[in-house]
């Protein structure tokens, strides 16, 4: 007999024979998880060391010669499972060069998800619990054992060792580690180090093998300087920014362009330093692409130097303003539905093209004082230009006054018949918003009302129900109260039939 089904690797489990012979000289064969055959005697205690589903687990008891062996199997399936460790690194390596580790770890079976990671280093108090540890340096030479230690959900625990051997690199740094120059200077490099050095690329210094060497170089670089031993080598670099000749540009240069229009300039070279002048109008002084906008005949200069101040360069954006129109098309009126007006703005003398919108009920849509009838109410936008494109606008409303005679209640409606109105609802002119509408049966019960409803939709309107119930034929009361399109209000109320 065995309690488990479940082992973890590397985890003890007894093994029992029960019943067994009462004879104190028994002798035994057990094979059981994989392992060599042992004359262990029961109970017999193992620490399981291979992965799989082992169902072939016995042991073999000898009771003297007298007796043939008995053969005794488990019953039972046992499964060794747990986390399958490994990771690859270099063995050996220098100091001060990135260590990395590649972690391969995986269950043995994938549902036996691994659930925590603990790496130790050799180096006291460095811990990391990242699946794939970060990278780091070592900065002494020596010995060190690499461990890793992983638990998967089933509490399974396992250990790796490695142990690596840090060679000590070199000493070296480089000065300085970054400059600016401008185009044609030239720059002292100092290498300081231990053992031998080289500068690289070595063309671009006048001694590769000196502890001090001299550059001149043409464009931004990387200087490399390497220093070896008997081992290991180091690597250190200076960055070298250079500062090169320039020439500004402004597109476009040449703008023309209404009053208070906006037009956009593209500045290059970017990542200079820049600089306006004059500087108002602009949607940004430090902006390589401003919106600007035109208030009057300008010439703006505009200058770029590079941050070290080696080079500097000047562009030049001249705006010509044209003048912008006038047009004024004069206060809002309040008409008799259906009565006749004209439009008569006062325009500046240099307007050569007009344009109506919305042109219906308009005598002309491109005319300078159009006609019309007072059908409803509208805003009319009139857009006068010039010669030069140059547009201005203006507004005028015409409403409709707000009068009883241009409120219309029907006497009458029938729901159910397709050739009479099926909605009942006020038709208006020049109401802006019906402020209440509201049903009422003989008994004075409100049985339909909407509040601030847009005027003439008849879905609006009552549709001859109450809860979804259709009301019988005979008379009904209506009260309305709206306002109107210059805020004053209207009240109404009277009486329809309804008729099935």
């Amino acid at each position: 007999v065995n309690p488990d089904t479940f082992v973890c690797r590397k985890a003890p489990t007894t093994f029992r024979v029960i019943n067994n012979y009462p004879n104190p000289s028994l002798a035994y064969k057990w094979s059981v998880l994989g392992l060599p055959n042992s004359t262990d005697p029961s109970p017999y205690t193992i620490r399981a060391t291979a992965f799989g589903n082992f169902n072939q687990n016995y042991v073999i008891i000898y009771n003297g010669n007298e007796y043939c062996p008995d053969t005794i199997r488990l019953n039972q399936n046992i499964r060794v499972g747990g986390p399958q460790l490994n990771y690859s690194t270099d063995t050996s390596f220098c100091t001060n060069n990135n260590f990395v580790i590649t972690n391969t770890s995986t269950p043995h079976l994938a549902s036996d998800t691994i659930k925590s990671w603990r790496w130790t280093f050799g180096i006291p108090g460095l811990v990391d619990t990242a699946y794939q540890p970060a990278v780091f340096v070592y900065s002494a030479e020596g010995y060190y054992p690499i461990t890793l230690i992983a638990k998967d959900k089933k509490a399974c625990i396992d250990t790796l060792i490695k142990n690596i051997y840090v060679k000590e690199s070199p000493f070296l740094r480089i000065f300085p580690r970054t400059a600016q120059l401008c185009f044609g200077q030239t720059i002292t490099l100092t290498g300081y180090h231990t053992d031998t050095m080289v500068w690289s690329p070595a063309s671009l210094v006048n001694c590769a093998t000196c502890d001090t060497t001299f550059a001149t170089p043409l464009n931004s670089t990387k200087i490399y300087a390497i220093a070896s031993n008997a081992n290991c080598s180091l690597k250190d670099s200076s960055i070298i920014t250079v500062y090169k000749p320039f020439i500004a540009t402004a597109t476009p240069n040449m703008l023309y362009a209404c009053l208070n229009e906006k037009v956009n300039v593209t500045i290059r070279p970017a990542n200079k330093k820049i600089l306006w002048s004059p500087n108002f109008g602009l949607s940004s002084t430090s902006n390589y692409n401003p919106v600007i906008t035109v208030l009057k005949d300008t010439n703006y200069l505009v200058t770029l130097t590079d941050s070290l101040g080696c080079y500097s360069s000047d562009a030049t954006v001249k705006i010509r303003a044209y003048p912008q129109p006038i047009v004024n098309a004069g206060p809002d009126r309040v008409l008799s539905y259906n009565s006749p007006f004209t439009i008569s703005p006062v325009y500046s003398g240099d307007v050569t093209n007009y344009l109506w919108t919305p042109s219906n009920n308009l005598s002309c849509s491109n005319c300078p004082k159009p006609n019309g009838n007072a059908d409803t109410s509208r805003t009319f936008v009139i857009s006068a230009s010039n010669s030069n494109n140059c547009t201005a606008k203006d507004t005028i409303k015409i409403m409709i006054e707000c009068a009883y005679a241009n409120l219309y209640m029907a006497s009458a409606f029938s729901p159910d018949n397709i050739q009479v109105k099926k909605y009942y609802y006020p038709q208006t002119r020049g109401i802006k918003m019906i402020n209440r509408f509201a049903v009422f049966n003989r008994y004075g019960e409100v049985i339909y009302e909407i509040k601030n409803a847009a005027p003439n939709v008849r879905y609006n309107g009552w549709d001859g129900k109450f809860k979804g119930v259709e009301q019988i034929t005979g008379g009904y009361v209506y009260m309305l109260d709206a306002t109107c399109e210059k805020g004053e209000t209207l009240s109404k109320k009277g009486s329809f039939l309804l008729i099935r």
